[in-house]
């Protein structure tokens, strides 16, 4: 008899293990960070939002009836309707960012005021966003790729700075500069996969 094979989720909830936790941990705490940021919040409140939602889903999946239904959407979108809630929460309470700059501002109200989006629709924009945040976070940590080279990338690529203002800030030629942006989008491309790949692990059932 073919059996399906029992995915990461089930077993997180089936099984859960120290191991199974910091994986599912490093998939999504950097992505929660992100998406409690562009909420407002301040660094300490989106760690106790980030820390108040694991446990939150922790007690969820393991009350001994818990059941997910796949109809509803990926299981990220029942993750960060956890973590909106606890958003909210923070927020009501008054831990809020006393200064946010504009751009901010106009991101928040392009992600929010768009009524055409469905709520699922809205979650799975703010993970695209955090899921590159995420991957370019893993660029600066890696041992083999430069510091520089990432901040090159960002400030051309991310912050729109003309490639002759970043080829004198950096002591570079006009063209290093289309090189290092060629090779961080196919190196992004890969970290993008891996998170990607992680997380899909995480929702199916």
């Amino acid at each position: 008899m073919v059996t399906t094979p029992v995915t990461l989720l089930e077993n997180l909830i089936n099984a859960p293990s120290q191991q199974l936790w910091s994986e599912f941990y490093s998939v999504y705490w950097k992505a929660i960070l992100i998406f409690c940021s562009k909420q407002g919040l301040l660094p300490s409140d989106a760690r106790d939002v980030l820390q108040e939602s694991m446990l939150t889903l922790f007690k969820h999946l393991n009350n001994g009836d818990f059941q997910y239904d796949t109809k509803k959407g990926k299981f990220r979108n029942y993750l960060f309707v956890i973590v909106r809630n606890k958003a909210t929460d923070a927020y009501r309470r008054g831990k809020i960012r006393e200064t946010i700059s504009l751009d901010a501002l106009q991101e928040k109200g392009a992600v929010f005021q768009d009524n055409t989006l469905k709520p699922e629709e809205l979650l799975e924009k703010d993970w695209q966003y955090c899921l590159i945040e995420s991957a370019l976070e893993r660029l600066y940590i890696a041992p083999e790729i430069e510091r520089t080279t990432v901040d090159v990338f960002v400030d051309y690529a991310v912050r729109g700075m003309s490639v002759a203002d970043v080829a004198q800030k950096y002591g570079l030629k006009q063209n290093a500069v289309y090189q290092i942006k060629s090779r961080i989008i196919k190196r992004l491309a890969i970290e993008i996969d891996v998170l990607q790949k992680i997380s899909d692990k995480f929702n199916k059932i």
